[in-house]
């Protein structure tokens, strides 16, 4: 996504991450990963529920799928980065809101490997009304 940044800004489109996270905990995170975007702590998860973001099953965390995505990560020389206190049962999104806060576009995963793509989210935007 970072990578994909002017192309959102180019149409007024900011990205913002929000965790359930603590700041505290959300500065080292941000110092590995040097994202480009505003990213808010919210570990009250108000945003969470506002989106309807809700916590997962457990036999979600056991889906090929998110096994796969682990051991893709691995095999590529990665590490899974366990935190103490993260609440690997929580699921997340994706959604697009207009300045008037009306949401243009939802996408509320299934499980850890489900998320749309930078591509699906390009797509999403370009149908939006202009």
């Amino acid at each position: 996504m970072a990578a994909e940044r002017g192309w959102f800004a180019a149409r007024g489109i900011d990205v913002i991450v929000a965790s359930f996270a603590t700041p505290e905990r959300l500065r080292p995170y941000q110092e590995i990963k040097q994202w480009p975007f505003p990213i808010y702590a919210d570990p009250e998860r108000r945003v969470y529920e506002a989106f309807e973001l809700r916590r997962l099953r457990w036999w979600k965390l056991l889906r090929p799928r998110v096994l796969w995505k682990y051991f893709k990560l691995l095999v590529g020389g990665g590490k899974i980065q366990r935190t103490q206190g993260d609440d690997v049962m929580q699921g997340g999104g994706d959604f697009l809101v207009s300045n008037a806060g009306g949401l243009l576009y939802a996408f509320r995963s299934d499980d850890p490997a489900d998320r749309p793509t930078v591509k699906a989210l390009k797509r999403a935007v370009e149908r939006l009304p202009r």
